[in-house]
Parts: C-alpha cells; sequence; structure tokens
C-alpha cells in the first residue's frame, strides 16, 4: 500500500465528516488506507496550491480529485533528522 510509505502510521485525520455531537474524532490514517483498499483504486488528480515553510515545520495545501470526489487536503510536516514527515492531514470535502 503506497500510503504506508508517504504516512507514517502515527498521522491522525481529521475532517468536518469526523464531527459528532459537536465533538471533532480523531482517526488514524489507517482508516483511508482502509477505505480504498476496500473500494478499490479511484482515478486521482492532485494539483499543489501551497507551500508553507517555517524552520522544522511546514503544511501543503492540495486540490485533489478521487473519482466524482473532490478534495481540498491540508498537510502537516515537521522535518527530522531523515526528512519531512507528515504528521496529521485535514481535509474538506468540495
Amino acid at each position: 500500500m503506497i500510503g504506508n510509505r508517504v504516512f507514517p502510521s502515527s498521522v491522525i485525520l481529521y475532517s468536518e465528516r469526523h464531527v459528532e455531537n459537536d465533538s471533532l474524532i480523531c482517526l488514524p490514517i489507517k482508516a483511508l488506507f482502509d477505505y480504498y483498499d476496500e473500494t478499490g483504486k479511484h482515478p486521482a488528480s492532485y494539483d499543489i496550491s501551497e507551500i508553507s515553510i517555517s524552520g522544522i515545520v511546514a503544511m501543503v495545501r492540495i486540490e485533489s480529485k478521487f473519482g466524482d470526489s473532490e478534495f481540498c487536503d491540508m498537510f502537516n510536516l515537521l522535518k527530522a533528522d531523515d526528512g519531512w514527515k507528515i504528521v496529521s492531514k485535514i481535509f474538506s470535502v468540495k
């Protein structure tokens, strides 16, 4: 699975879809991998729309499309000794 090479297992997933009783529900990134493992491959496209870096932290905004669904994805990254690591993904469905 490609996600395992890109996202460490500690990454947390957040979105407006994960709110119950006005409380934010945090999901492990594995929930996203499991969804796509169950539903199969979707045509996908991505456009990087913003990158902001300050020292050892960064935010990357990506406009993405999976099948007929469009998303705004925001990734928070931290620079470690061996390179940049994604630490969280926040997304919104367009």
